[in-house]
């Protein structure tokens, strides 16, 4: 690598797929980082420097990717869970194949510190206010003194339930009731009485619309009316 890279100023590894070209890409980077040349790695070329530095310097046994060696001994670049969650299907739907060539992985790692901040949140929440006068048990232990480790017990089963896509999969539906009542969750059902029903659907539909119209991400509803 050095005979053919000795007079550049400057090294960028660019993004690829499969395991063709990894050798030259990973001795290209060593080459860089023992000559200190100025290098750039995008995606793939990243993900090399990784190995690079794991095989090189960490002297790791069997640094790899599980991309290009999926019983690699030390897989130092892992596929993200949500991408397993879709390719583990074994056979994927036309819907899979776009999702999987659309996904924008930095995005995607920014909605899962979004999720874990609200779940976080909710259970904050939960415990400070909705719980603030929740001082004794009516279903187990009838009576009994509720603990602050209970209160704190109940809103992570609570926010962990909500946040589990693998039991909504709304895709930006209302969430399923019966599936709200299974976590045993307090709400206010009018789903007997038609008139409110329609009322409260007359309501949610235009507003769900109007928000989609908007693409607005983020919608608080308060009862609050200013003057």
């Amino acid at each position: 690598a050095s005979e053919k890279l000795g007079g550049l100023a400057g090294i960028l590894v660019a993004p690829g797929f499969g395991r063709r070209g990894i050798g030259g890409k990973v001795a290209a980077i060593k080459h860089a980082r023992e000559n200190k040349v100025p290098f750039l790695g995008i995606c793939l070329g990243m993900q090399c420097a990784v190995i690079e530095f794991g095989r090189n310097v960490l002297q790791l046994p069997d640094v790899n990717s599980s991309e290009m060696n999926t019983t690699a001994g030390n897989p130092v670049i892992d596929i993200m869970e949500s991408q397993k969650e879709i390719t583990d299907k074994g056979d994927l739907a036309p819907a899979d194949v776009v999702l999987l060539k659309s996904l924008d992985l930095a995005k995607l790692a920014l909605f899962e510190q979004a999720r874990d901040l609200s779940t976080d949140l909710l259970k904050e929440w939960l415990v400070r206010y909705k719980f603030k006068d929740w001082t004794k048990h009516r279903t187990n232990h009838d009576g009994a003194a509720v603990t602050q480790k209970e209160k704190e017990n109940r809103a992570k089963e609570i926010a962990d339930a909500l946040a589990n896509h693998k039991i909504w999969r709304s895709h930006g539906r209302n969430l399923d009731l019966v599936k709200l009542k299974k976590l045993r969750i307090e709400i206010d059902d009018y789903s007997d009485d038609s008139e409110l029903r329609n009322l409260i659907r007359e309501y949610n539909d235009p507003l769900t619309g109007y928000i989609d119209r908007l693409e607005i991400n983020v919608f608080l509803h308060s009862r609050y009316i200013p003057h």
